[in-house]
């Protein structure tokens, strides 16, 4: 029951992330690159998940908007290097991570109430769900994208199209409450 739990808060908090994810395979980003970043960005959000379950919030709720300013700091880095032709939406792990914590400010709302219900053995266990599922959405945003990316108009269309959507999850981070 608690793995089915798990994977279902993971799932409903990370189907916008499963496109993100398959933008960057179009973009060719390298899978060490997206799997670091996820790994590291999910690594970020259950942190503030857990401490949020210990009764320490690492951010204040009202606070938590304005990490909308990194997807968009991004997404402006990007479209001004839109000229330079260059091909990688993710210059390192870390851009990804960002994008993953500044986008994961549902899943922190989700988690925190989840894991007050549990023991911390149970948390541990949902946990560990919640990186096997990082482990599989890579997988499958990578195959999804492998089958998109044979296609050399889709993938020019990611291009052009990626500093849009990040913008565009920031600002609706940015405009959340």
């Amino acid at each position: 029951m608690i793995i089915a739990l798990a994977l279902a808060a993971f799932i409903s908090t990370n189907v916008d992330d499963l496109f993100l994810l398959m933008l960057w395979f179009l973009k060719r980003t390298s899978l060490r690159i997206v799997l670091l970043g996820q790994a590291a960005g999910s690594t970020a959000l259950v942190l503030a998940s857990v401490l949020g379950y210990l009764g320490t919030m690492a951010l204040a709720q009202s606070a938590v908007r304005w990490l909308g300013l990194l997807p968009i700091a991004i997404g402006i880095k990007q479209l001004l290097s839109a000229d330079q032709d260059d091909d990688r939406p993710a210059d390192s792990w870390w851009t990804v991570a960002t994008l993953t914590v500044a986008n994961g400010g549902d899943s922190v709302a989700v988690y925190i109430p989840l894991f007050s219900r549990y023991t911390m053995r149970n948390v541990g266990l949902i946990i560990f769900c919640f990186y096997v599922s990082v482990c599989l959405w890579v997988v499958l945003a990578r195959l999804a994208a492998a089958k998109l990316a044979r296609n050399e108009r889709i993938h020019s269309i990611a291009h052009r199209a990626s500093p849009f959507v990040i913008i565009l999850i920031g600002v609706v981070i940015l405009c959340s409450e």
